[in-house]
């Protein structure tokens, strides 16, 4: 009873008495002002949402929308103004996700959303709104960035609140800036939910420290499947010594990536891990040498999605193993498999 009580507190704002009677108050008024009824149902969506959006760490627990307020709720209802939320999933762990996120989810009409979110995190969307997958895989691109940016633009111009759901974090290897400068230029409405990108996420899950005072002083992104451009990044810079490398999507070039560089001065010695569901209960992590990488990947059968961690601190997967996930015997037969060589 405790348990249910904290949820409907959480959940339902404080002032919601209160909202609720001005709503009473207000429907004639309302009804006379927007004649449509699809702009009242919009109108209202917009009036209660606020009262969520009111309740933050620090607010006036009982206010409720100033007249000016309503009056630019009833012209945004009627010039169907519509919003598109950027909402980075993270690393796929439904905990790890903002408060801002999981407002959106239950708010949004239509959530244009990728293959690999995970199915906790698609089960907190609210349940009658439109799903539409948007989903790319390696090799298989079954939605066109065209007609993404399309969908966003027609669903927006029709006074929806829609959802644009990536993994991770949409700024980070996610052509959210793309889709944004698209949204910009038909001048509509949007804001941006940064969640926690999967070098972050899932490096922490593996107990992996990205910068160490001992062993790396800077941090680099690196993305390895884009065939065209992967032959004009900086190896050099890449190859430095005292920074760790997090590939993003580094499967299937994982033997490229391993030449590039080990040619550019890289140790063929140095620690890397594979993050495998990074976050999730299936996760995988598995450790060895720079020069083993692509060896790893078979072996293993590792699938997307995964993270690839190049430097030094890679060797604390083991001694900071602190998250304990399904029953996964290969995790720590990767361990004693790859490190006999150590």
């Amino acid at each position: 009873a405790r348990i249910i009580k904290q949820k409907i507190e959480y959940l339902l704002p404080l002032n919601l008495g209160k909202l609720a009677s001005r709503a009473r108050s207000m429907r004639k008024y309302i009804k006379n002002k927007i004649k449509s009824f699809k702009d009242r149902k919009i109108f209202w969506g917009k009036y209660f949402q606020w009262a969520h959006a009111s309740q933050d760490v620090i607010s006036q627990e009982y206010e409720t929308p100033s007249d000016q307020q309503i009056e630019k709720m009833i012209t945004e209802s009627i010039q169907l103004s519509g919003l598109v939320s950027m909402v980075g999933a993270g690393p796929g762990n439904p905990e790890l996700l903002t408060i801002k996120a999981i407002k959106v989810l239950q708010t949004a009409d239509v959530v244009l959303h990728d293959h690999l979110i995970s199915p906790e995190i698609m089960a907190m969307i609210r349940k009658d709104a439109e799903l539409i997958d948007v989903g790319k895989q390696a090799g298989h691109h079954k939605t066109k960035q065209h007609h993404i940016n399309n969908l966003l633009i027609k669903h927006a111009q029709q006074g929806l609140h829609v959802c644009r759901l990536k993994g991770g974090d949409s700024f980070v290897f996610g052509r959210g800036g793309e889709e944004v400068l698209m949204l910009k230029k038909h001048q509509i409405k949007f804001e941006i939910i940064p969640g926690i990108t999967a070098a972050v996420g899932c490096a922490a899950f593996a107990g992996i420290p990205l910068t160490h005072r001992a062993h790396a002083q800077s941090l680099a992104f690196i993305t390895a499947h884009c065939s065209d451009s992967i032959d004009t990044l900086d190896w050099q810079f890449y190859a430095k010594e005292n920074q760790t490398l997090a590939v993003y999507m580094g499967l299937i070039k994982a033997e490229l990536l391993v030449n590039k560089l080990i040619t550019h001065g890289k140790s063929s010695h140095e620690n890397v891990a594979i993050i495998e569901n990074g976050s999730l209960d299936t996760q995988r992590t598995i450790t060895g040498r720079l020069s083993e990488l692509p060896d790893m990947i078979i072996d293993h059968q590792v699938k997307s999605p995964a993270l690839i961690v190049i430097g030094a601190v890679a060797q604390y997967a083991q001694q900071l193993d602190w998250f304990k996930p399904i029953e996964n015997p290969v995790k720590h037969t990767s361990n004693l498999t790859y490190l006999k060589s150590a």
